[in-house]
């Protein structure tokens, strides 16, 4: 395991908040914030997501500003990806966007 660097985390962290912050550009012209940006779910996953970008940068030894940022947009975006599922449009479900009632667990992670 490599030592740990703070700034390769820290790096890490912002390349996991990345894939949201592009995800809320693109949406700036629809005139308001999808619903989910206000519930609980979305921020707890947005936080575990940072994270894991955080710590994929840092268990990845990132050695430059680049990697790091590159790692930790990745491994969160992976995450997300593998465990959301596509809903009846062919899209995938927002971070934290409430799955309908009959819908598990892989909705709730579901980008």
């Amino acid at each position: 395991m490599p030592a740990f660097n703070s700034t390769w985390f820290i790096l890490g962290c912002i390349g996991g908040l990345l894939p949201d912050v592009l995800r809320l550009i693109k949406s700036r012209y629809d005139g308001k914030l999808p619903d989910y940006f206000g519930t609980q779910t979305f921020w707890l996953g947005l936080v575990l997501l940072v994270l894991v970008g955080g710590a994929a940068a840092w268990l990845g030894g990132a050695n430059s500003f680049v990697d790091a940022l590159a790692i930790g947009f990745a491994a969160p975006e992976f995450v997300s990806r593998f465990l959301g599922t596509r809903n009846d449009a062919g899209t995938v479900r927002a971070l934290g966007q409430e799955p309908e009632p009959s819908k598990g667990i892989r909705q709730w992670w579901g980008v």
